[in-house]
C-alpha cells in the first residue's frame, strides 16, 4: 500500500532537494489561499445567516450493526414476552392485596322503593326485583354516580342529571350540579325538588333546585357551611336534618338554620362511618377498630347497642334494625374471597358467601375496577350488591336470593 504521509507528498521532496529556494514560493501560495479564504468569509454577506436543515437521510436498507451504532442509526428493540411478568404481578395481587375499607356509601348502586338503579359504562339501569323483564336501560354518558329519594333515582353523568320519579320509565333530564371526584350526591328528604352536594374535604354543603333549563349546570339555591375540617363523617338523617362530625364533637343542622352540637367523648376515638337506624333519633357509629355502636341522640348521647364486629369491611349499609357488612377475606395463602355478613340486633348472624375473583379482576387498575362492581346498597324490601357488569339481589327479611335476570 502506499504511503499516503505528509512527509512523502512529492511535492515536499521536490522542496527539500532545492534547499529552501522553491518553498517560499510555496508557502506564500498557501498564505494567500487562506487569506482569500478568510476574506471571503469576512465580506461574504450571509456570514451568520442559518441554513436550512437538510432533509433526514432514508431509511437504511443493509448496514452493519457496529457501522449501524457508529452513525446514529436506531435500531429495533428485540420483542420481548412480558406475559410471565403479568401473570407473577396478577398472582401477586391475588393472593396479597385487599380492597380498602369505604368511608362513603357506594355511588354505583341504589335503592329506591322497589326499584334498583346502578351505573354501568355510559348508562343507568334501572330494575324492579318484581318485575325483572321490565328493566330500563337509560342512556347517560360519563355516568358515575347514583342515589336515591324515597320512590325516585338520581344518576349523574359528566354533563346532565337523570331523574327517575316513581312509576315513570322516561326520566327527566336536567343539567347536574356541581360533582369532584368522591363527592356526595343526596336528596332532600323532605323537599323533593332539592338535592344536596357534600364535596370531600369541603367545610360547606351545596344545595341545588331540579329544574329544567339550557345551563350546563343545575342552579345552586342554597349553601350551608359545616364545623371541623371537613373530613369527619357526614350523614344525612331521614328528618331532612344532617350530622357531621367536626373532630372533637357532633353537629346537627337543619338546612332551615338550626343547629345544635353534641359532645363526643375524648376518651373515644373519631367514628370510621355513620349510618342511619330504624328510628329517626338513632344512628349507628363504626369505628376503626371494628366497634359498632348505635346511639339515641341527644345531649349527652346514649348508647343503646354496641357489638365488635371485627376487621373493617369493604362496605356497610343498614335497613331498619340490621347491618349488612361486605366483606373481602383469604386464608392464609388463599385467593380473595368476598362474603356478605348479616347483622341482626336479635337474631343469629347469617353469612352469604359471595365466591371470589378470577386473575383478570386484578389486572391493571384493578382496585376502583373492583369497587364499581362490588357497590352495597339496602333498604326494607332489597339488599343489592353490584355495579359495572353484575347484580345480585336478596329479599332483606328473608335473605332469599332474587332472580333479577342479566
Amino acid at each position: 500500500m502506499p504511503d499516503l504521509t505528509f512527509a512523502s507528498a512529492p511535492w515536499v521532496q521536490q522542496c527539500r532537494r532545492v534547499k529552501g529556494r522553491a518553498i517560499w514560493p510555496v508557502v506564500v501560495a498557501l498564505a494567500l489561499a487562506s487569506g482569500g479564504l478568510g476574506l471571503s468569509v469576512a465580506f461574504d454577506p450571509n456570514r451568520g445567516t442559518p441554513h436550512p436543515k437538510s432533509e433526514a437521510p432514508g431509511p437504511v436498507t443493509s448496514i452493519t450493526p457496529g457501522l449501524a451504532e457508529a452513525r446514529g442509526v436506531p435500531q429495533p428493540f428485540p420483542d420481548v414476552d412480558t406475559a410471565p411478568a403479568e401473570s407473577v404481578v396478577v398472582d401477586f395481587r391475588r393472593r396479597t392485596l385487599n380492597p380498602e375499607p369505604q368511608r362513603q356509601p357506594s355511588s354505583v348502586i341504589a335503592v329506591s322503593g322497589s326499584r334498583i338503579g346502578r351505573i354501568e359504562a355510559d348508562a343507568l339501569v334501572v330494575v324492579d326485583p318484581e318485575a325483572p323483564r321490565k328493566k330500563l336501560t337509560l342512556t347517560l354518558p360519563g355516568a358515575f354516580t347514583v342515589a336515591a329519594a324515597p320512590g325516585t333515582l338520581l344518576a349523574a353523568g359528566k354533563d346532565r342529571l337523570l331523574v327517575l320519579g316513581p312509576g315513570e320509565r322516561t326520566p327527566k333530564s336536567m343539567p347536574r350540579p356541581s360533582l369532584l371526584p368522591g363527592s356526595r350526591l343526596m336528596p332532600d328528604l323532605i323537599d323533593a325538588a332539592r338535592i344536596w352536594v357534600h364535596h370531600p374535604k369541603s367545610n360547606s354543603l351545596f344545595g341545588y333546585e331540579l329544574e329544567q333549563s339550557d345551563s350546563p349546570l343545575l342552579h345552586l339555591v342554597d349553601t350551608a357551611g359545616l364545623s371541623g375540617n371537613g373530613e369527619g363523617s357526614f350523614l344525612a338523617l331521614a328528618d331532612g336534618s344532617f350530622l357531621n362530625f367536626t373532630g372533637g364533637a357532633w353537629e346537627r343542622l337543619f338546612v332551615q338554620g338550626k343547629r345544635s352540637e353534641i359532645p363526643w367523648p375524648k376518651s373515644k376515638p373519631a367514628p370510621f362511618r355513620a349510618l342511619r337506624a330504624e328510628r329517626l333519633d338513632q344512628f349507628y357509629v363504626l369505628f376503626s377498630d371494628g366497634l359498632l355502636e348505635l346511639y339515641q341522640l341527644g345531649t349527652p348521647l346514649v348508647r343503646v347497642w354496641h357489638r365488635n364486629v371485627g376487621a373493617l369491611p369493604v362496605d356497610v349499609a343498614t335497613s331498619g334494625n340490621t347491618v349488612f357488612l361486605l366483606r373481602a377475606e383469604r386464608p392464609e395463602r388463599g385467593e380473595l374471597t368476598w362474603t356478605l355478613q348479616v347483622i341482626h340486633r336479635k337474631r343469629q348472624d347469617v353469612v352469604i358467601p359471595l365466591g371470589g375473583n378470577d386473575a383478570e379482576a386484578f389486572m391493571g387498575e384493578w382496585h376502583p375496577r373492583m369497587l364499581a362492581r362490588y357497590g352495597l346498597a339496602a333498604s326494607p324490601r332489597w339488599v343489592a350488591l353490584g355495579g359495572t357488569g353484575q347484580l345480585r339481589v336478596w329479599d332483606a327479611k328473608t335473605l332469599e336470593p332474587v332472580d333479577v335476570g342479566q
